[in-house]
């Protein structure tokens, strides 16, 4: 799942240390004497405490939520992707009637927006008081300093994440590459067992590419290639693994139910017949362009070895290959 896309704390990432994240609320919590210090996710339509601090009288737990609708001042730092600092939440009238300060303990508010590195909001980084405050000018550059050394954190996972995408991305399509099909690959076997589901793979090639490369070159090949990558997106659903395996080659692993063999296989001749109408049609008084393919569902006393489970599906799409060459003779 995309970075931005997760919620932190029921899916935090693997490259996060968490544990830096609980030293900063903790250290805001002894710092300023606060309640609490506390890292805050806006993700949809709901706030979510990431980490808060761990002092004996912090009224928020890591398990909070609420919702984008109740006003709060969390909701007010989005809103205005700005600083707030409230000292005195009962002083005047604007948040008196907010349900954490008539329904809570909240007195006392200080908070910045936490931004990823596109600029859009992550969060926030707070300081949540049950009694009236007075910080001096140098508290609140403290926390802006702190909701930056968050922001670097986030710019360095989305680093990390930009760079696992380029290692298992194919550049010209923008499907997965063999190393991102091994890693997914293993991951959706486990699913099969875990859900008890069978596991379809199937093997897609482009007949007569070489002809195209030949007489009208590689660039148009490469056009060719990213056109049936298109289709593929089109007939098979978001969950399925799509991989370009080599230069014309494909990969589908997808989880199904036990008689699916006739919808996969409508699957596969929607790939050709969308590819033939938009893309192979212009060469079909020189080339032959269509598409060959291999489908073989495993159930989970069937599982094999990833590799050859491909290599089965490999051999099954070779031998519709050759029924329509001999076909045509």
């Amino acid at each position: 799942m995309a970075l931005s896309k997760r919620c932190f704390r029921v899916d935090p990432p693997k490259s996060l240390d968490i544990g830096k994240w609980q030293v900063t609320v903790d250290l805001i919590s002894r710092i300023y004497h606060t309640s609490c210090g506390v890292i805050v996710q806006f993700k949809g339509n709901e706030f979510s405490t990431i980490v808060t601090s761990s002092n004996h009288d912090n009224f928020l737990s890591p398990e909070d939520s609420w919702s984008w609708e109740i006003k709060s001042f969390c909701r007010r730092v989005v809103e205005t992707r700005e600083q707030l600092y409230v000292n005195d939440a009962l002083a005047g009238d604007e948040w008196t009637d907010a349900p954490p300060v008539c329904q809570g303990p909240v007195r006392s508010y200080l908070g910045f927006p936490i931004f990823w590195p596109d600029g859009r909001v992550f969060g926030t980084i707070c300081s949540i008081d049950t009694k009236s405050t007075n910080y001096e000018i140098s508290f609140i550059e403290l926390m802006q300093q702190l909701r930056d050394l968050i922001s670097g954190e986030l710019q360095h996972l989305s680093d990390i994440e930009q760079l696992q995408k380029v290692a298992t991305t194919d550049a010209l399509t923008g499907l997965y590459n063999i190393r991102g099909l091994s890693s997914l690959g293993e991951k959706r076997i486990n699913d099969q067992q875990r859900f008890h589901l069978d596991l379809a793979v199937i093997y897609l090639d482009i007949d007569n590419l070489k002809q195209l490369n030949d007489k009208y070159g590689h660039e148009q090949g490469d056009i060719c290639i990213k056109a049936l990558a298109k289709s593929l997106k089109l007939s098979f659903r978001k969950t399925d693994i799509i991989a370009r395996v080599g230069g014309d080659e494909f990969v589908v692993l997808a989880l199904c139910n036990k008689g699916s063999d006739i919808e996969l296989q409508q699957s596969c001749e929607d790939v050709n017949q969308n590819f033939s109408e938009n893309f192979a049609s212009q060469y079909s008084d020189s080339i032959k362009l269509s598409v060959s393919y291999g489908i073989k569902i495993y159930d989970t006393i069937q599982s094999l070895p990833l590799k050859d489970m491909i290599s089965e599906a490999d051999r099954l799409m070779y031998a519709h290959k050759n029924r329509k060459k001999l076909a045509l003779k």
